[in-house]
């Protein structure tokens, strides 16, 4: 689920700059045609009008293919947030964690509301990866030098390998402790 909302936010960033290029390249052709309606002594067109047509054919063909895109990218996210809180309530049960406390943590950190909007800058995994390495900083650090570890920018990440990673470290941390501490 992970890996096909991450490509799915790819594959939205790279239809981005192809209706950039696209928009571009209409905004070029109306420019040339627009000199060859204003001359004296017009030219012929030589195809710029079908060229014209085409290229603003293409661009709504790639904002159809955005839309669709955006509402997988909608769909996975909603899949996220819900295997999250089905992940916490397995972790409560397995290392039975006694407090409501230590639950609600857990929940605040795994548990990205449903409710909140992805933007094109920052998504569900630059998030989960925010909240996974405070949780190892802050209550799961092994000593004090990754207690003292600056935390990373909020950047699209190139993979999801460091996601998968820090998530399982938690999940490893949390059922050889058994319990969060912050001291």
């Amino acid at each position: 689920m992970m890996e096909q909302h991450f490509q799915s936010r790819r594959k939205i960033m790279d239809l981005h700059k192809q209706l950039s290029d696209a928009a571009q390249q209409v905004r070029s052709i109306q420019k040339r045609l627009l000199v060859r309606y204003k001359e004296k002594n017009p030219i012929p067109l030589h195809n710029l009008d079908v060229l014209l047509k085409y290229s603003i054919d293409l661009v709504q063909s790639i904002a159809s293919q955005i839309e669709k895109q955006v509402e997988q990218r909608i769909y996975y996210f909603h899949k996220l947030c819900d295997t999250s809180l089905l992940l916490v309530h397995l972790i409560k049960l397995k290392i039975q964690l006694q407090s409501q406390q230590e639950f609600d943590i857990l929940q605040q950190y795994f548990c990205i509301s449903n409710d909140l909007e992805e933007n094109e800058e920052v998504g569900w995994e630059e998030i989960m990866e925010a909240n996974m390495t405070q949780l190892l900083r802050e209550y799961l650090a092994k000593n004090t030098k990754e207690k003292n570890s600056q935390p990373q920018p909020l950047i699209f990440p190139k993979d999801t390998v460091k996601l998968k990673k820090h998530i399982t470290m938690v999940i490893e941390r949390l059922m050889k402790n058994g319990k969060l501490s912050s001291e």
